[in-house]
């Protein structure tokens, strides 16, 4: 996730920080995939149940 902007007036914020954070296209990606396909399989499920 990327750097959220805060009320820094000595502008040192960023020296507190154990990792910087760097966004992961990637990952995102994969979660909005998985999600996908499970409403998919519940929609299909319920559909299916329906009949």
């Amino acid at each position: 996730m990327p750097c959220i902007e805060c009320d820094d007036p000595d502008g040192d914020a960023e020296q507190y920080r154990a990792v910087p954070a760097q966004w992961d296209n990637g990952q995102i990606a994969k979660h909005y995939i998985v999600l996908a396909t499970l409403l998919a399989a519940a929609g299909f499920a319920i559909w299916y149940w329906w009949l």
